[in-house]
C-alpha cells in the first residue's frame, strides 16, 4: 500500500510541476518529464520486488509501451507536443496494465476536451477584442492530466 501512495504523490508532484510550467511557458523541461517516467519506472520495480510478483512490472511495461506508440504518433501528428506523450509514457507505468488506466484514459479524454474547449473559447473572446488577431493557438496539455487525477482520486 506505500507503494502507491508513493506513485500518488510522484504522480501530483511531478505532474503538478508540469502543468504550471506548461500554463505559464507552454514547454515542460525533459528533467521534469523524466524524471517522472524514471522515478515511477523505479517504484514499480520496487513494488515488483517487495510483492514477489512479475506482473507488477510487466503490467507497468505494457502499458508504458502501448502509450508511448500512441503519444509518439499524436506528436507526429503534431497533436501533442513531446512532453505531453512522455508524460502519457509517465502515466502508463504508474498505473500498469489495469482498469484503472483505462478509467484514467477515458476521464482524461473528456477533460482534455473540455480543457481545449474552454481555451479556444477564451482565445476567440481575447481575439474579439484585441486589434492583432492570433491565428496558432497552442494548448497547454498537462493541466489535463494533473485534473484528470485528482478527479479520479477524488471519485475512483
Amino acid at each position: 500500500m506505500e507503494f502507491n501512495i508513493f506513485l500518488t504523490l510522484i504522480f501530483l508532484f511531478f505532474i503538478g510541476i508540469a502543468s504550471l510550467i506548461d500554463l505559464f511557458t507552454l514547454h515542460v523541461p525533459d528533467l521534469i518529464s523524466y524524471s517522472f517516467i524514471i522515478l515511477s519506472l523505479i517504484t514499480r520495480i520496487g513494488m515488483s520486488i517487495y510483492y514477489m510478483d512479475a506482473s507488477i512490472l510487466i503490467s507497468s511495461f505494457m502499458a508504458g509501451i502501448v502509450l508511448f506508440m500512441i503519444g509518439w504518433l499524436f506528436y507526429m501528428l503534431r497533436i501533442w507536443g513531446g512532453a505531453d506523450s512522455k508524460i502519457l509514457t509517465g502515466v502508463g507505468i504508474v498505473f500498469g496494465w489495469n482498469i484503472e488506466l483505462f478509467v484514467y484514459l477515458f476521464i482524461f479524454a473528456i477533460v482534455s476536451l473540455l480543457w481545449k474547449t474552454v481555451i479556444v473559447l477564451l482565445s476567440s473572446v481575447f481575439n474579439l477584442f484585441n486589434k492583432k488577431k492570433s491565428r496558432t493557438l497552442f494548448v497547454p496539455l498537462v493541466p489535463a492530466f494533473f485534473i484528470s487525477f485528482v478527479i479520479l482520486l477524488i471519485f475512483g
